[in-house]
């Protein structure tokens, strides 16, 4: 789903202000993760999985870490791994299994290898993760013992396309906590997405046209 479209901009969005303002502050962090899930869903139903397996990974990496100090470097490093070796198995299978078919003699024969597709997000989600565990290694932040808030952390629909990457300890207090955005606030923020509907849809679109001619 993107950012400019009619279905965002005329559909989903409104559904989410709607049910955020409308629905109990305590339960808010739940109507965001469910929302983000959904956009999420929208590309590719089945990844959810590996976005939910990413987040149960880090939320016990933290909080093992915090339980057993002696064993946090080791902690740290096997969560560590887990996320890089999730990434990089998305992300250059294809690239790897391409290679190896060029060097090996004959390459790969009559073998049929699945191509992998790339999860929309990963890089983003999985760098905030690491970005998580490793302040909580660090002490820079408190482990997280709430599953949903480190969802909402990893899956957050506003920037899990796009990013940018963000520390944990930048959202945790001030957006997962008191929710107490005001009509300032709130018009500001509608300023800031019509201004760069205005970059994408009438500069950048545009601009587009001419570099495809030049470069074509």
């Amino acid at each position: 789903m993107v950012f400019s479209s009619m279905l965002f901009l005329w559909i989903f969005l409104p559904l989410v202000l709607a049910a955020y303002y409308l629905s109990p502050r305590k339960i808010r962090n739940g109507i965001l993760v469910f929302f983000s899930l959904l956009f999420y869903a929208w590309g590719e139903p089945i990844y959810i999985l590996l976005m939910l397996c990413s987040v149960l990974v880090n939320f016990m990496g933290g909080i093992f870490m915090e339980d057993h100090k002696t064993h946090r470097k080791g902690i740290l490093w096997g969560t560590v791994l887990i996320n890089l070796g999730l990434l990089g198995y998305f992300k250059y299978f294809n690239f790897l299994a391409e290679i190896i078919g060029k060097i090996l003699p004959g390459g790969l024969g009559n073998l049929s290898i699945p191509q992998v597709a790339l999860p929309i997000g990963i890089s983003f989600y999985t760098f905030q993760a690491l970005s998580y565990v490793i302040d909580v290694y660090r002490g820079q932040t408190a482990a997280d013992h709430h599953f949903g808030r480190l969802a909402l952390f990893l899956s957050l629909f506003t920037n899990i396309t796009e990013g940018p990457i963000s520390r944990y300890d930048q959202l945790a207090g001030q957006a997962f906590e008191g929710h107490r955005a005001d009509y300032r606030q709130f018009t500001f923020g509608a300023q800031l997405i019509l201004w760069g509907l205005f970059q994408k849809m009438v500069l950048a679109d545009r601009a587009a046209l001419l570099v495809s001619t030049v470069f074509g």
